[in-house]
């Protein structure tokens, strides 16, 4: 479970990077702005205060998952 979430971190690092999976994380990106779990983070952007993943990131993995289930 800990290595999985640790490549989860590197894919959704190199994601970002790279734009992938942009559409889908415009669809999540929009779901988490709306919850009031999303905390800005100077530097980072907006991080869940519930996992503490950065969701520029975390969105666009497709076996990620919200932990409140919204998406």
């Amino acid at each position: 479970m800990v290595i999985k979430k640790f490549w989860n971190i590197i894919k959704g690092t190199y994601f970002n990077i790279t734009n992938k999976n942009q559409k889908q994380a415009d669809v999540r990106l929009s779901i988490c702005n709306k919850c009031s779990h999303v905390k800005n983070i100077c530097g980072l952007g907006n991080v869940c205060d519930l996992c503490g993943c950065v969701l520029e990131s975390k969105t666009r993995v497709d076996d990620e998952k919200c932990e409140m289930n919204k998406w």
